[in-house]
């Protein structure tokens, strides 16, 4: 497996809620923010990852990839109201990742868990927009081949 493949899996996560769709959730590309969306999500690229051996001869390894899960809602009526739909947002996204801790049984996912959540902020990419971004840690199993 690798970090595209991960990335992949949570794209297909994230369309799976009502409302989404490949028109409005993209890995790390922004333009869809000026299409006259509502809503969307960004997966960016990956943020810190770590590595860390599943047996002693090191032929299996944990790959832990940090990734980050952009929540956008357009900015476009009143300030209460808009936090409200992002939070909304905010929460449907992170209960489909706790439906689907396997990213829907993507082979070699161990497992996929919301750790963070950042406080939302003003974005005015493409519009004006309450951006949301969540930390999905994904481990995943990885066979290492050994020249030595």
């Amino acid at each position: 497996m690798s970090y595209a493949t991960v990335e992949a899996a949570v794209e297909a996560v994230v369309i799976k809620i009502a409302g989404y769709s490949a028109a409005n959730v993209t890995a790390g590309d922004h333009r869809m923010l000026a299409a006259g969306q509502t809503k969307a999500v960004v997966i960016e690229r990956s943020g810190p990852s770590s590595r860390a051996p599943l047996n002693l001869d090191g032929t299996s390894v944990e790959q832990i990839w940090a990734v980050k899960v952009d929540i956008f809602t357009a900015f476009s009526d009143e300030i209460d109201t808009l936090k409200d739909g992002e939070v909304t947002a905010m929460q449907e996204v992170l209960d489909n990742f706790d439906k689907w801790p396997f990213l829907d049984g993507t082979s070699g996912v161990l497992s996929a868990f919301v750790t963070s959540i950042e406080e939302p902020e003003e974005w005015l990419l493409g519009g004006r927009w309450w951006r949301t971004r969540m930390i999905l840690e994904v481990a995943e199993s990885v066979s290492v081949t050994r020249s030595e």
